[in-house]
């Protein structure tokens, strides 16, 4: 009969190269998508809101100046809809930390300081990274679950 007990390892450059590397442009590239919307979503409101007084005032009584105004208005509601639904500064903030977290891992690895100057270090450093990416997904996870109301329900409609 076979054996099928078989000890998979990987090796070190794979490890960095596939998972850490991979991760760290996935959180960058996330982050900065992320950070991009958030400046577009800002800009636009702030643009919309200072416009709003300024037509107001010069064209408030015309019905193209009232069209303009209540465009302005849906235009700041749903970038602020947009922004709070699709959590686009939580994102970035939270995506760039993990990346600049596995960055640091990474360097102390490759230069061998410490805690990566053990004879141990590739583990140490797979159980660091594995920790980080555990604990953005664990936050992922929070932010996606429905919130608790005071009586045990879940804020979705039933």
């Amino acid at each position: 009969m076979k054996d099928n007990t078989m000890a998979l390892t990987m090796e070190q450059n794979t490890y960095i190269s596939e998972r850490l590397e991979h991760q760290i442009s996935w959180y960058d590239t996330k982050s900065m998508d992320n950070q991009r919307a958030y400046h577009r979503c800002q800009i636009v409101e702030l643009c919309s809101a200072v416009s709003i007084p300024f037509i107001t005032g010069l064209w408030g009584s015309v019905v193209a100046g009232q069209v303009i105004i209540g465009i302005l208005g849906v235009l700041i509601a749903v970038c602020a809809g947009l922004s709070n639904l699709k959590k686009y500064q939580q994102n970035w903030l939270n995506y760039r930390t993990s990346c600049e977290m596995l960055r640091r891992e990474r360097f102390l690895y490759l230069t061998a300081c410490a805690p990566y100057h053990e004879a141990d270090k590739f583990n140490l450093l797979v159980t660091r990274v594995e920790d980080i990416l555990a604990k953005e997904h664990g936050e992922w996870r929070v932010n996606v679950q429905p919130r608790q109301t005071t009586h045990g329900e879940t804020g979705q409609p039933g």
